[in-house]
């Protein structure tokens, strides 16, 4: 299975004393909106996609939404692709109930969510068009860590400060997106 993952556009910053419900899931702003229309065109070349996933956080819904739109494409969510906490002005505010995930739980969440598509995709393609997995095309939309924890997967990174030192490269989201390969078992990047 192809996975296509896209970075949520820029979220809304500046939340002030909101509560952490609020506060660790911000919408995404007009100006990520008008960014993300610019990835459509990109991202159209790499259609169509059998499968399109969101996490569950305004940002990222926002995200797919525009993009959903544009491939006139149904979505759906999945918890594991979700960050669930928001850092404005180098403060991290996390959703009650997720105080003490980190990078580490993160890429744990990411494998998880790419075994559940697969698993949803390939028991759906079983009854669906005749596709063999590996031409399975999937678009998901997440946040920077979560891919993060991905790539470091195929790095066969797992610590928590190799882990940040890839979240924390600029050229991490410079494309806007980041192309994998999952078997089933193992996940590879495509460069």
């Amino acid at each position: 299975m192809r996975l296509i993952t896209v970075f949520h556009g820029e979220n809304a910053t500046n939340l002030g004393n909101r509560n952490a419900q609020i506060g660790s899931n911000p919408p995404m702003t007009p100006d990520g909106m008008e960014k993300m229309l610019c990835l459509v065109p990109v991202i159209k070349k790499l259609a169509p996609f059998d499968a399109v996933y969101s996490a569950r956080t305004a940002r990222t819904l926002d995200t797919a939404s525009i993009l959903a739109l544009a491939l006139n494409v149904d979505f759906k969510t999945i918890k594991d692709l979700g960050r669930h906490a928001n850092t404005d002005n180098n403060i991290t505010t996390a959703f009650p109930g997720n105080e003490n995930e980190d990078m580490c739980t993160w890429q744990k969440d990411a494998l998880s969510a790419v075994s559940i598509i697969y698993q949803t995709e390939l028991r759906q393609n079983e009854f669906g068009r005749n596709v063999s997995t590996a031409e399975y095309k999937v678009l998901s939309v997440t946040h920077k860590e979560i891919i993060a924890g991905l790539i470091g997967t195929t790095k066969g990174i797992s610590d928590l400060n190799g882990l940040n030192d890839i979240v924390n490269d600029p050229h991490l989201s410079r494309d806007g997106f980041v192309v994998f390969y999952f078997d089933g078992q193992s996940l590879t990047k495509f460069e």
